[in-house]
């Protein structure tokens, strides 16, 4: 499902990498948006989000709930004033809206581009993939850090670019990442970060037209591992 910097498109090249430094141990994803990257990562984990209506239209998926393959604007419309606990809201605010924008517009089906269609069909191969993770509803800059037997992979709202839920505190990601890091080895994705040691850099073509923004962004993974700072 289309998603605000989701990692679909790089997630063959990023996941081996995770999965090194996982070497076979349980995961915490706290920031699993549109589920990019989460079936390539296979195993045991957790995959969870500040987005509970996300998190709600998963497990309703996973329960069986099928999710259309048409949705009219006016169905979108009424979808915002749906409660987070019924799966339609998340999947029109996210599968059927420009760009995957928390309701940033009706996005209109084209020749080429059924969107209710395509995220439908997306959400029904992603979940079976995520056999090995539950969906939780939570807030990862209000968990108080403590023992855990996983590892943290982050991948949080980067700086300076479009969040879907208001303005990412990212002092105080970056405060609490570091937390985690006395008890468990913490990964995070980010265009520049100011912890961890770049282990990996991933060319991404942002598909725009002009020369400066053609040749796209290089996405990094920064590590900190446990008991460095």
């Amino acid at each position: 499902m289309q998603y605000l910097g989701g990692k679909r498109y790089i997630a063959k090249k990023l996941a081996p990498i995770i999965n090194e430094v996982r070497a076979g141990r349980y995961l915490w994803e706290p920031f699993c948006g549109g589920l990019g990257l989460t079936p390539a990562l296979g195993g045991f984990g957790c995959a969870s989000d500040n987005c509970g209506a996300l998190i709600a239209l998963y497990n309703a998926v996973r329960a069986g709930w099928q999710p259309p393959r048409v949705l009219s604007r006016h169905e979108y419309e009424c979808a915002k004033t749906l409660s987070d606990t019924e799966p339609l809201k998340a999947f029109a605010g996210f599968g059927v809206s420009f760009g995957g924008k928390y309701f940033g517009g009706y996005a209109a089906d084209r020749k080429k581009q059924r969107y209710a269609e395509c995220a439908s069909n997306q959400l029904l191969k992603d979940i079976p993939a995520c056999a090995g993770f539950s969906f939780e509803h939570c807030d990862f800059l209000t968990v108080e850090p403590g023992a855990i037997d996983a590892l943290i992979y982050c991948d949080p709202p980067y700086v300076n670019t479009t969040g879907y839920e208001g303005k990412f505190d990212h002092e105080r990601f970056y405060r609490r990442a570091v937390q985690w890091a006395a008890f468990t080895d913490v990964l995070i994705s980010e265009y520049v970060s100011p912890i961890g040691i770049c282990i990996a850099e991933i060319p991404r073509n942002l598909g725009m037209q002009s020369a400066t923004k053609k040749a796209g962004r290089v996405e990094r993974l920064f590590f900190i591992p446990k008991g460095s700072v």
